[in-house]
């Protein structure tokens, strides 16, 4: 999967695929929670700060934070959307300086790695506590990137 040079920099130096590998591996267990209540993983979400979350049913999806209107620095914007369906856990991240470039993928894949799963409410809340320390990170790194550094996505291509 190509990447963008700027957000592979910032992935590169967190060791994101060595440390979504190992949570992945951690998180494999079974049988998966696939019938966990859609408001009660919301509410989960919502606990972690994510306050204008929204659950989308079309895409079994939950939308915590909107590229189009989270600013997060002069210039640059996040947006991060996390699945549930199934009992595994699939995490979006995109990153945008305009409305014409943007950048990010599915954690999964930036790391080739199986999606991590849960088995109850208390493996869900330790996974999520954990991805969402990364994207704390991440986003970070990112402002840090390119904001304070000056180095825009489009510059990045």
């Amino acid at each position: 999967m190509e990447v963008n040079p700027v957000l592979k920099k910032v992935l590169e130096g967190l060791d994101f695929v060595n440390w979504y590998q190992t949570l992945s591996g951690n998180y494999q267990t079974a049988p998966a929670f696939t019938d966990f209540s859609t408001s009660e993983a919301q509410d989960m979400l919502i606990e972690f700060g994510f306050a204008r979350t929204t659950y989308n049913p079309k895409t079994t999806t939950y939308i915590l934070e909107n590229s189009e209107v989270n600013r997060i620095a002069k210039g640059l914007s996040a947006g991060l959307e996390v699945s549930l369906e199934g009992g595994v856990v699939d995490v979006v991240m995109m990153f945008s300086t305009d409305p014409t470039h943007h950048t990010g993928a599915t954690f999964s894949k930036l790391a080739d790695a199986k999606k991590p799963q849960f088995s109850n409410y208390k493996e869900l809340y330790s996974l999520l506590k954990k991805i969402f320390e990364m994207y704390s990170d991440i986003r970070i790194k990112m402002i840090e990137v390119c904001v304070l550094k000056e180095a825009p996505l489009a510059l990045a291509k």
